[in-house]
């Protein structure tokens, strides 16, 4: 059984840093915004506003950033180690393939794609508006979904759920 309370903690701590680099971005932006020449400087220079545009999405990453980190301290407040049945946000899931090979997932309600390793297994973050998480929510040990793409059809059995 996974460490569920320390795998949420490392996610906050990756969440955490990455929002304080997007802080930092963000001021090195305003900052060059401020030095680059004005309109009456420059007529031909966009510099401002492209910088203005920078900061603008470094903002959104910021928000973005901090409400996962809200959502991420709710479960592991709210959650911790409790043991889940079925698969849904804060559960730990053991996947096979069709040729037995394991997968591992955390389900988080944001932040996908964080990788997390803890007892030799490589935990992905994946939420429930992914495909993959889409189509694993309220299943149980011992079902099977099948994820098509575009060029395939993947079947994949729950083996567990912390």
């Amino acid at each position: 059984m996974i460490d569920k309370e320390d795998v949420l903690r490392e996610i906050l701590k990756r969440l955490e840093v990455d929002r304080e680099s997007a802080e930092q971005s963000r001021k090195s932006a305003h900052d060059a915004m401020v030095e680059a020449p004005g309109p009456m400087q420059s007529h031909s220079d966009t510099t401002r506003f492209q910088k203005g545009v920078l900061i603008d999405q470094y903002s959104g990453l910021i928000a973005e950033k901090s409400q996962a980190i809200s959502i991420v301290r709710f479960l592991l407040e709210s959650l911790g180690n409790k043991i889940l049945d079925r698969v849904q946000a804060g559960a730990a899931i053991g996947l096979k393939t069709h040729d037995g090979t394991p997968e591992f997932y955390f389900m988080i309600p944001y932040a996908a794609g964080i990788l997390i390793r803890r007892d030799g297994k490589n935990f992905t973050t994946l939420t429930p508006t992914s495909p993959l998480g889409a189509a694993l929510l309220n299943k149980r040990v011992g079902d099977e979904i099948e994820l098509r793409t575009d060029s395939s059809v993947r079947t994949l059995t729950v083996t567990s759920i912390d």
